[in-house]
């Protein structure tokens, strides 16, 4: 009586993928370049393929583990990775696709004259490479998709057609700019 019993407790982490029961996984940590250091070096050890752990507690063998981050030119906030949690880990950058992008939009059923638009004008610079200077409304693969999926609610209502009017006009504008939407149009 009167003493303290300390015991160690299994990082949460560690328990929130046991309680999945599953003996494989992936754990995405999503944006992790937009973290600030003192996270970036707490996930270190979770990051790093030869400790694997959390809290001091393995990954199970069976999980991967994903990290994911904006480049520091997309002018999205991201810091660049410490020297010790990049050095840990596999790097890669994902580019974009085309082919790809089209299967998906395709099976997410996209307007087929937006997928030709983006077949048509991808190379021309549809989507930008970098945040403009400016502070204006761009086109990326995301923002090309919700304005899309914003077009196709309107030809829903007009028989299948995307109605060229000044509103489809400034929706688009509204979400990829003035110069992809003078291209889409």
């Amino acid at each position: 009586a009167g003493r303290w019993i300390t015991q160690f407790s299994r990082s949460a982490l560690i328990q929130l993928i046991l309680d999945t029961g599953k003996e494989h996984g992936v754990l995405i940590l999503d944006e992790v370049t937009q973290s600030g250091e003192d996270m970036q070096k707490s996930l270190r050890s979770v990051l790093d393929s030869d400790t694997r752990t959390s809290g001091g507690d393995p990954i199970p063998a069976g999980w991967v583990v994903v990290a994911t981050g904006n480049r520091l030119s997309d002018k999205s906030g991201s810091k660049r990775a410490l020297a010790h949690v990049a050095n840990a880990c596999l790097r890669f950058e994902v580019d974009f696709n085309f082919d790809g992008w089209r299967d998906w939009a395709i099976a997410d059923g996209m307007h087929p004259l937006l997928i030709a638009c983006v077949e048509a004008c991808h190379e021309r610079g549809l989507f930008v490479d970098a945040v403009p200077s400016d502070d204006i409304q761009f086109c990326t693969p995301r923002s090309f998709s919700r304005m899309a999926r914003n077009l196709k609610h309107m030809a829903a209502a007009n028989d299948g057609v995307i109605p060229d009017s000044i509103v489809s006009r400034k929706l688009a504008e509204g979400t990829i700019g003035r110069a992809a939407t003078d291209m889409v149009m």
